[in-house]
């Protein structure tokens, strides 16, 4: 049997450290992307669940717009319950609306990270 030349080992060398080389960046890009994964599992799961309380109040609150105008002629905004439901509602709107825009800065935070992590392993 032949032994390997210099030049042979040095390119597997150079293909075996490209490939460790690879590995690692990869292995960077998949902890961002997995906390990200976690994080994203949680907010929505907080999302859902104000989605949830939303339509309940919605409904509760539809309820009570019936029953009011069969009962009484005036106006049912000046219900304390209904003016309750309605407050209830946008207050849950206000914190869906910023559990998306958390959910869109994380999104775009990750991809930052991974781009920076290319970048830094490319140089």
């Amino acid at each position: 049997m032949k032994p390997i030349s210099e030049k042979v080992l040095q390119s597997i060398k150079g293909w075996m450290k490209k490939a460790a080389d690879y590995t690692k960046e990869e292995g960077k890009v998949l902890a961002i992307r997995a906390k990200e994964a976690g994080k994203l599992t949680a907010l929505n799961a907080k999302k859902h669940k104000l989605y949830r309380e939303y339509q309940d109040a919605c409904a509760q609150l539809g309820q009570q717009m019936i029953g009011s105008s069969k009962v009484r002629e005036n106006n049912p905004y000046k219900e304390p319950k209904i003016k309750e439901l309605t407050e209830k509602a946008e207050h849950l709107q206000k914190e869906i609306k910023k559990v998306e825009e958390e959910i869109e800065f994380f999104k775009k935070e990750c991809n930052e990270q991974v781009s920076k992590t290319h970048q830094k392993e490319a140089a």
